[in-house]
């Protein structure tokens, strides 16, 4: 449908080697999943169950062993070709991730390392560090960085770990991308700056029309934030609203 941005087939299912070690599959009874423009989701399930895989193959790191994933951008169509330009190009327009270990450049301040995040139409993840640093003020970083108390130019080098994961998430918040996908994105962030994240993530949501995919431990955090969850128990997937 038109106002989706991921639709997940009924006969969709992610085993490692050839087939034979199962990691999730559809649950039985459970039709298409489709996930929609304009909301966030929420995956949910024990240790070991899945959910970065999941994750990974949302991102097009991976791909389904049975099943479709099919995604609304028209530049998918390249994404089962070896062609790593078009690849880079792809995600880095359209999907941003926040990834469990932030991926931050130490040699740039706090300032550079969100600026960065954002890229132009068809410029590729690997010629991002060759079209230099924009040292024009951008109000909108400014912002970001103002609401999680930061400057700017502090040395990335010496942040805290709760501090990098704040930064990772500003990156992914000043993005244009279409589809955010976070992956324990709140983890060592005091409680008042998860609040101003969520907020920031959900006005994005309103006003970009932008879909958000979160993986959180806290299940009851979840049900806060979420429009709906995927949950992967006993190695099937469901959606519940």
């Amino acid at each position: 449908m038109k106002n989706n941005i991921i639709d997940i087939s009924a006969d969709f299912s992610f085993s490692f080697g050839f087939g034979e070690n199962l990691l999730f599959k559809m649950k039985e009874g459970q039709n298409n999943i489709s996930l929609k423009k304009g909301h966030v989701y929420g995956i949910y399930g024990g240790n070991g169950c899945g959910k970065t895989t999941f994750l990974n193959i949302l991102n097009t790191f991976l791909k389904p062993t049975t099943g479709r994933v099919t995604f609304s951008f028209s530049a998918f169509n390249y994404i089962h070709e070896n062609n790593l330009t078009n690849i880079s190009k792809i995600i880095g327009n359209n999907i941003r991730r926040c990834f469990q270990t932030p991926l931050l450049t130490d040699e740039l301040n706090t300032y550079n390392n969100i600026s960065i995040s954002k890229r132009l139409e068809n410029e590729s993840f690997f010629n991002t560090f060759s079209v230099g640093i924009k040292e024009k003020e951008d109000n909108e970083i400014a912002q970001l960085l103002e609401m999680v108390r930061l400057k700017g130019n502090e040395n990335t080098a010496t942040l805290s770990y709760g501090q990098r994961r704040i930064i990772a998430n500003l990156q992914v918040l000043y993005s244009d991308a279409q589809l955010m996908i976070l992956d324990e994105p709140f983890a060592n962030i005091h409680q008042s700056v998860i609040e101003k994240l969520k907020q920031a993530y959900r006005k994005k949501v309103l006003q970009n029309n932008t879909t958000v995919i979160i993986v959180e431990h806290n299940k009851s955090s979840l049900q806060d934030f979420a429009d709906a969850i995927l949950t992967i128990e006993d190695k099937q997937i469901s959606l519940l609203n």
